[in-house]
């Protein structure tokens, strides 16, 4: 659940960054910083840690939005046409069971799009962001359409990262490892 839009290192930095920067004292922003994160942690537990009682999590309770965009329609008609077609019989364990496995295969198949919103929120100076977006927006009009839909392949996802980078090498690549972006070293 850490994981659902962009970890929360990234999360946290994105929403609290001006307040964490305010504090002058490195280690005590270190730590508000990671009680941050922690308070991140607990509210994010999306799916009760998998218990199912009373409905389903659906939409942005599930964790079932864009990523990067935060849009959630798309997988709101996807989620109402595994609910018609797959639940059957119809019963809160089925829903449950469905809406369960499809947005944890669908959080395991979004990790491009939490780089990208690290790369963003992590390794782009926060009044130099605007270059990232302008580089993304200058990509062919089918490339976009995908990545609003969550459905870039690989070539596309090669493309977005191929060619001069809006942001210092350096710092995108140490965004690349999910796991040390939830500081799990």
């Amino acid at each position: 659940a850490k994981i659902a839009v962009m970890g929360p290192s990234a999360a946290i930095n994105a929403v609290y960054y001006n307040q964490l920067q305010a504090i002058e004292d490195e280690a005590e922003r270190d730590a508000k910083r990671q009680e941050l994160m922690d308070e991140y942690a607990e509210d994010v537990d999306l799916f009760g840690q998998g218990r199912m009682a009373g409905a389903a999590p659906v939409g942005l309770r599930a964790g079932l939005f864009q990523p990067t965009t935060g849009y959630s329609l798309p997988e709101a008609m996807q989620v109402a046409s595994i609910i018609a077609n797959d639940c059957s019989p119809l019963t809160t364990q089925t829903v449950w069971s469905a809406v369960y496995a499809h947005a944890r295969k669908r959080a395991r198949g979004q990790g491009f799009y939490r780089l990208l919103n690290r790369m963003l929120f992590q390794a782009a100076k926060p009044d130099e962001r605007y270059l990232v977006l302008q580089r993304f927006y200058r990509l062919p009009q089918g490339l976009i359409e995908r990545f609003y839909a969550g459905n870039l392949t690989t070539g596309d996802k090669l493309r977005i990262l191929a060619g001069k980078p809006p942001v210092p090498i350096r710092k995108a690549l140490a965004c690349v490892s999910e796991v040390r972006a939830l500081g799990k070293n």
